[in-house]
């Protein structure tokens, strides 16, 4: 355990035990930096990147 005051979903401990990186996208520049649909495509293009090379991401709503 990292911090007893952490909760750590099982997805990303599962990606962090088996050595995989886990990746948390800042999202600012896309919802408020970049107008539709350019925001979307690159949002997606960005995901798929992501997971092609193995990392897991979890999506983190703030």
């Amino acid at each position: 355990m990292l911090n007893p005051y952490l909760d750590i979903h099982p997805d990303v401990q599962n990606a962090l035990e088996e050595g995989r990186p886990v990746v948390a996208l800042e999202s600012t520049i896309i919802s408020h930096g970049m107008p539709y649909p350019e925001n979307v495509q690159t949002a997606l293009r960005v995901e798929q990147a992501v997971r092609e090379n193995g990392a897991y991401l979890p999506l983190l709503p703030f």
